[in-house]
């Protein structure tokens, strides 16, 4: 601590000396005027609500305070702020400073946030919109051990272990509150076969049976779903900071562990991407552990819900009225950001649009990273704007062909003038050269938009990329007859 406070007194005392100092007017630091710190308070106020300190210094003619917050952060203003995120104790640490150096004694306080704050959304964004379910090819998609653990130790499901029983075509869905990126609807659907699979000694549905089971119960269940911010303990007895999925109680899913995970089902949330998702449900008895994905199955594994299923849906024809997405294949403008890997902004690739199609080709390569290679349409300043309704259901398609492999790519359906406000994102697609067609079906938007940009981001293509974009629709969700 003296050396820190050290180096900063060297460094702002000679900050402050030089432009202010002449010889005729400043002949060296006084050590007799030094500040005291005798008579000297300063106030601290907290707001819990967002996790701020604020201290605030008395007025001392012709000197200065110099803070140092939690051992790292200082300040010379008169009111010093600081806020974490983290609940936890910190410290606050005044001298009192003039042109001739600072005070030899400090004034040190505490204070405290009570709580941990989360910024929400990030979560809120990467379960909406999508159809999630159990992945069977995943290694431990079920798993169980050990209380205060990550519930793998003990068992762990290998790939299809559970084929022959009714949890692999459930879904669940997830449809924040409108302006809330906490809390919302949460839908179960048992898929087509109206069964959950249920733990052995588990009673909800009157069964003594010795051995897991498949439980009759209703097609469908719409309850409601909280993201909180809590504790856990840890095998060691230590208490670890975590996020939480909690549903109503009396929620169903895919896999009924014991009856108190249906009375009261709260998952720690392990790891959650646009497409996987790591639940844990620990009762302080034993863990269990859930591997979710929203890809769709790939051919061989258990049929998709007929409305998850491109081959279900009745698809329009891209010049239809149907097509509520027909203005952004004639519009023929598309607006670029690319960047290398350092985020500095590069030229704009080579542009053209003919009979509906949208080409672009870069000689070299963008950066690896997500949205440093946007390409961007939207329709609005032509007068024909593309919208979406919040509690609609729509179907989305396009055709993408490009002369090299696309190990992953973005697709971002959004409101023209707010990235936050979307219909539709997903950040790890992928297609192989060639001519691929893009279908995105049933999918469920939490918010509305007037005015709709469509989004492809090619962030870590290949060399010298061509692509072309052409076909797009957006349409309301129609299953075939």
């Amino acid at each position: 601590m003296k050396k820190i406070f050290k180096s900063l007194a060297c460094a702002l005392f000679v900050g402050l000396a030089l432009p202010a100092c002449s010889p005729e007017d400043f002949n060296g630091a006084d050590q007799n005027a030094i500040p005291t710190m005798d008579g000297i308070d300063f106030t601290v106020d907290v707001d819990q609500s967002t996790n701020t300190m604020t201290a605030t210094a008395p007025v001392v003619d012709g000197e200065y305070p110099v803070w140092l917050i939690n051992g790292k952060t200082y300040s010379t203003l008169p009111t010093a702020t600081y806020s974490n995120k983290v609940k936890g104790t910190y410290t606050i640490e005044l001298r009192m400073a003039n042109r001739n150096g600072f005070s030899q004694a400090a004034l040190k306080k505490e204070f405290t946030f009570n709580d941990t704050k989360v910024d929400f959304s990030p979560y809120a964004e990467k379960l909406q919109g999508k159809s999630w379910r159990i992945d069977n090819n995943a290694k431990g998609h079920l798993a169980c051990g050990p209380t205060g653990t990550s519930g793998t130790e003990w068992w762990s499901a290998g790939k299809d272990e559970k084929k022959d029983n009714s949890i692999y075509d459930d879904r669940l869905t997830f449809t924040p509150a409108e302006g809330s990126a906490t809390n919302g609807t949460y839908t179960y659907s048992s898929g087509d076969d109206g069964k959950t699979f249920v733990n052995t000694g588990t009673t909800i549905w009157g069964s003594n049976n010795p051995d897991d089971w498949d439980a009759t119960i209703t097609d469908e269940q719409t309850s409601t779903y909280t993201l909180e911010s809590g504790t856990w303990t840890d095998a060691d007895g230590k208490a670890q900071d975590a996020i939480f999925l909690v549903l109503a109680d009396n929620s169903l899913f895919p896999y009924i562990t014991s009856d108190d995970q249906y009375q009261h089902p709260r998952f720690r949330i392990e790891g959650l991407t646009s497409t996987t998702m790591n639940l844990v449900y620990d009762n302080g008895s034993i863990a269990w552990h859930f591997i979710l994905t929203s890809k769709a199955p790939s051919s061989g594994d258990v049929p998709l819900d007929p409305n998850d299923d491109p081959e279900k849906i009745d698809w329009c024809s891209v010049n239809s009225d149907l097509n509520l997405g027909k203005a952004f294949n004639s519009f023929g403008k598309m607006t670029f950001w690319w960047a290398d890997n350092n985020w500095a902004q590069i030229a704009d690739p080579e542009f053209n649009f003919s009979n509906g199609v949208y080409t672009i080709t870069f000689s070299g390569q963008p950066g690896a990273s997500e949205w440093q290679a946007q390409c961007m349409i939207h329709t609005a300043d032509e007068g024909v704007p593309v919208a979406y309704e919040s509690g609609q259901t729509y179907d989305v398609s396009f055709k993408l062909k490009s002369n090299v492999d696309i190990p992953r790519y973005s697709l971002k359906i959004a409101d023209q003038a707010d990235d936050k406000n979307f219909m539709y994102y997903n950040n790890s697609m992928s297609a192989e050269m060639g001519t691929t067609i893009v279908r995105v079906p049933n999918i469920k938007p939490t918010t509305s938009s007037a005015s709709t940009k469509f989004i492809l981001d090619f962030g870590g293509i290949g060399a010298d990329p061509i692509l072309s974009i052409s076909d797009i629709i957006i349409q309301k969700h129609v299953l075939k007859k």
